[in-house]
């Protein structure tokens, strides 16, 4: 799940599993980049930048970034139907330095 969050600044938000080889490679550089595209065309991508740290994703900010994107219904749901007993979800958080976005069908006459 990736989400741009607004407290204090834009942050843009992934969530990862204690399981994935991610979490400590981004820990170690202590820095991420990080691209989202669309397959079809005409093309469109975001890129952003950034130091970026890992924290506990604690079930109040799920709900809320869930309820942001699926409204409070499928947000409960979503959050519902994938539980996180052990507490193996972890988000980093990015503080972006650079952002780049780029959509092709903006110049399609």
């Amino acid at each position: 799940m990736l989400a741009a969050a607004k407290d204090d600044a834009i942050k843009a938000v992934v969530t990862v599993t204690a399981a994935e080889t991610r979490p400590s490679a981004i820990q170690a550089a202590g820095r991420v980049s990080l691209c989202v595209q669309s397959e079809e065309r005409p093309y469109k991508y975001v890129s952003v930048e950034g130091p970026a740290e890992l924290a506990e994703f604690d079930l109040a900010e799920r709900l809320a970034l869930a309820r942001r994107y699926l409204g409070p219904e499928g947000g409960d749901q979503y959050v519902a139907d994938n539980p996180d007993p052990d507490g193996e979800l972890a988000v980093f958080r990015i503080q972006p330095e650079h952002w780049l976005s780029v959509d092709y069908g903006k110049d399609a006459g």
